[in-house]
């Protein structure tokens, strides 16, 4: 006796359409990211960093102008002798 067993795999199945339209590409590892990044270039993305910035850049110029200006007048600058820590060593050693 001769017993012939038939297995459906699930392929003769499939029509013509679904054969051709498989895709058999491998997983793309980086697309998530390059669709992160695409949406990133969008318009408003860009728009509301230039917003975050500028009000960034506001606060700390407000801040810095609230600071008390350093400036010498003329006559200061004119007066002003500057400090030199080495001169002292300097001099200890023409000394010696």
């Amino acid at each position: 006796m001769h017993v012939t067993i038939h297995q459906d795999d699930g392929l003769a199945s499939r029509t013509a359409e679904q054969k051709q339209s498989a895709s058999y590409a491998p997983p793309d590892p980086y697309a998530r990211d390059v669709a992160s990044l695409r949406a990133a270039e969008s318009p408003a993305f860009e728009d509301s960093y230039k917003a975050d910035r500028m009000r960034d850049v506001m606060r700390t110029r407000a801040t810095l102008d609230a600071m008390p200006k350093g400036r010498l007048t003329a006559a200061e600058l004119s007066a002003y002798a500057a400090s030199d820590p080495w001169a002292a060593g300097i001099q200890a050693l023409k000394e010696a």
